[in-house]
């Protein structure tokens, strides 16, 4: 059986292949070193901040115009749930929030809150014949 020829390394006297070879094999380090990022970035907080919005007004919605509760009993009553989402916008005394209560809309958020999320009441008979006041 012939022995297996091994070959030779060759001299490279040539200083531009030095160089090629020496960004070739150093290409991968700079490749794979990043900067390391910080975690500390929260990217769901705006969408967060408009689901708390949103919720909050449909539950002041309802508590103000079905339920017919006063703006105190609803941050009592209705907004106990808002702890869920770090607590409710504003307070009985005001806050970041509007109601309407000629049109029954009430609308939370704004500014540093948040996105507005409004929320609007609509009796059953005029939603099933189509007719929802302006």
């Amino acid at each position: 059986m012939a022995e297996p020829k091994l070959l030779k390394p060759m001299p490279i006297t040539d200083p531009k292949k030095w160089i090629f070879l020496s960004l070739l094999l150093g290409l991968p380090q700079f490749a794979t070193a990043q900067t390391p990022q910080p975690d500390d970035h929260d990217y769901f907080s705006s969408q967060l901040e408009m689901i708390r919005n949103g919720v909050q007004a449909v539950l002041m919605c309802n508590g103000l115009f079905t339920s017919r509760r006063s703006l105190q009993q609803v941050f009592e009553q209705e907004l106990a749930y808002m702890l869920r989402f770090d607590g409710a916008v504003g307070t009985a005394d005001g806050g970041a929030y509007r109601i309407d209560r000629e049109r029954r809309i009430v609308a939370v958020g704004g500014g540093e809150q948040g996105s507005e999320i409004a929320a609007a009441f609509r009796p059953a008979s005029a939603a099933m014949d189509g007719g929802l006041p302006a």
